[in-house]
């Protein structure tokens, strides 16, 4: 629906993409969705209730903004009656029940809270009305609740066993953009790398939680000037680039590239006044850096650049997912992921014996030298020298 007219041919091919771009919706024995007991080693509870404290005074602007709630909202399953004991019912007085469910793993007040939180906040940016005595940048900073919620529902549990499949197509599709030749890929469910593999952009239209999915894997942290922290925004990007080392751009080893990368999102009022986007009228566009792949290199123009060598980053990347929740269809490279990552860490282990025996052999020697000059010294003299 959003291509040109004359693009009116294009047929999208959706096969796998639901295992691609998954969103919890496919969990498994093997690849759950993060239990409660889980949860409770991140939230500190068997509840929300410790994050629900830290947002109080946000959830409270919700609710008075909406005079939240009608008395049914507050009453307890089990008694039929008010939670609170009383006929008043707010947002903070919404009973705390286990789902499970990946969206929303309790029914209760962080639940409720985050919901409304990004009702206004999309509404706003939609360029509908904002609430009396409210302003956008008010609606912004509100939407903190839904972005704390997106945060704990993308945790690193359910990042590596519904992203994982995400992530090692986009590791082989990088790989197959500098070999310039095909990845093989197996049969069975999930999906297929059926792009060229001289194609020199590559874009997956996922969602916010796949984006997580990814930050969560990857470690990363990124903040722009408009957002809150590690916020996917809506219509922001997280961007890789794959650039070859100087004079080596018609090579097509893996060993002379190397990636950066960076989130781009446009500011609220761009968004709320469908604003044309150019150099003149830019989004923001922050450098991400990757753990344990970003370094500085430092260029002949003096300047320093910040690097990832994709050798590095398929090794970050194989230590990153969940192998048994990648699909079917990826699991072999999958695997090569895993072999990459154990040849780097050999070669790490054999540098580290390599250079402790070198400063023993160093220390073995300087004290030899030592022991020599002593023998030539006036108190050694007398004595004759074992040879």
């Amino acid at each position: 629906g959003f291509l040109p007219s004359s693009c009116s041919d294009v047929k999208p091919n959706t096969n796998g993409s639901q295992l691609l771009f998954e969103q919890g919706q496919d969990p498994t024995a093997i690849c759950p969705a993060t239990s409660q007991t889980v949860y409770s080693g991140i939230v500190g509870n068997l509840t929300a209730d410790n994050i629900v404290r830290l947002y109080a005074s946000e959830i409270q602007e919700i609710n008075d903004m909406i005079d939240c709630c009608q008395p049914v909202v507050c009453v307890a399953e089990t008694s039929r009656k008010l939670s609170s004991g009383n006929e008043s019912c707010d947002l903070f007085d919404v009973q705390s029940k286990w789902s499970g469910k990946f969206y929303e793993p309790w029914v209760d007040s962080f639940s409720e809270a985050q919901y409304l939180s990004e009702w206004f906040l999309m509404s706003s940016l939609n360029n509908m009305t904002i609430p009396p005595n409210k302003t956008l940048d008010d609606m912004v900073r509100l939407g903190s609740v839904h972005n704390a919620h997106m945060q704990l529902i993308t945790n690193q549990f359910n990042a590596e066993n519904f992203g994982s499949t995400l992530l090692v197509h986009l590791v082989s599709s990088m790989e197959e953009g500098i070999t310039k030749s095909k990845v093989s890929v197996d049969s069975g469910d999930g999906p297929q790398l059926l792009h060229d593999p001289t194609s020199q952009f590559l874009y997956y239209a996922g969602h916010d939680i796949n984006l997580l999915y990814l930050k969560n894997m990857l470690r990363l942290e990124w903040e722009t000037t408009n957002w809150m922290s590690n916020q996917p925004n809506p219509g922001s990007m997280l961007v890789f680039e794959i650039h070859a080392d100087a004079g080596k751009a018609e090579s097509t080893s893996i060993d002379d590239f190397y990636l950066q990368a960076y989130f781009m999102a446009a500011s609220p009022v761009q968004i709320r006044n469908a604003e044309s986007l150019s150099p003149l009228n830019a989004p923001d566009r922050v450098a991400v850096s990757i753990p344990h792949c970003s370094k500085d290199v430092s260029l002949s123009d003096g300047s320093t650049q910040l690097q990832c060598r994709f050798t590095a980053f398929k090794s970050v990347v194989g230590k990153s997912i969940e192998q048994v929740c990648v699909s079917p269809s990826l699991q072999s490279y999958a695997s090569s992921l895993l072999n990459e990552s154990w040849t780097s860490s050999f070669w790490s282990i054999e540098t580290i014996v390599i250079a402790l025996l070198a400063m023993a052999l160093a220390v073995v020697t300087f004290r030899y030298i030592a022991l020599s000059r002593n023998h030539a010294s006036v108190e050694y003299g007398k004595y004759s020298a074992i040879v």
